[in-house]
């Protein structure tokens, strides 16, 4: 819920990075719904790293600031 809350703060340009201990394969769809993409990068070993963006062309969402990084901890 966290990370959903948190793209649709995202404006277009920005990531949104998270650390994981695997792809979280049930959140993937629900942010493709709302507009967004991801990239996943996942070594052989060690946390999975998925970058979330808005799509191009997909309209911002939110009338809040930003989030900051230290506000998704």
């Amino acid at each position: 819920l966290r990370t959903l809350q948190a793209l649709e703060r995202l404006e277009p340009g920005q990531v949104l990075v998270q650390i994981n201990e695997r792809v979280p394969r049930f959140l993937l769809p629900q942010a493709e719904a709302r507009g967004f993409r991801h990239r996943i990068h996942e070594p052989a070993e060690g946390p999975v790293r998925v970058e979330f963006f808005r799509a191009p062309g997909a309209p911002s969402t939110s009338q809040e600031q930003p989030m900051q990084a230290e506000e998704l901890m």
